[in-house]
C-alpha cells in the first residue's frame, strides 16, 4: 500500500465572532481570532486529545490570522467519524475559552 497523507487547513471561529469577516472585523476581533488557535492547540495537547499545528495566514488581506493546519497521516484509512471527533474536540475546547 502506498502511504498517503493530506493537510487540512481551517480556522476555528468562536461563536461570539461568527460570522468572522477579516475585512470588517475590529482590531480586537482580529487579535482574538489570531490568539484562539494557539490556545486550543495548547489545551488539546495538555489533555492528550490531539497534536494539531497552526500557523499564521500571511495572505489574509486585512491582517495575519493563525489557522489550524492538521496533517493527516494514512489518510486512506481515516474515517469521516474520526475527523468529526477531532472537530468536536476543537469546538469543545474553543467553547470553554
Amino acid at each position: 500500500v502506498t502511504p498517503s497523507c493530506t493537510n487540512v487547513c481551517f480556522w476555528y471561529v468562536p461563536k461570539r465572532l461568527r460570522p468572522f469577516k477579516p475585512e470588517t472585523a475590529s482590531d480586537e476581533e482580529k487579535k482574538e481570532m489570531h490568539a484562539i488557535a494557539p490556545k486550543i492547540k495548547k489545551c488539546m495537547q495538555e489533555r492528550g486529545m490531539a497534536l494539531i499545528g497552526f500557523q499564521t495566514d500571511n495572505f489574509v488581506q486585512h491582517g495575519d490570522t493563525n489557522f489550524f493546519r492538521m496533517v493527516v497521516a494514512a489518510a486512506d484509512i481515516m474515517e469521516e467519524a474520526d475527523m468529526d471527533k477531532v472537530m468536536e474536540q476543537i469546538d469543545e475546547v474553543g467553547c470553554e475559552l
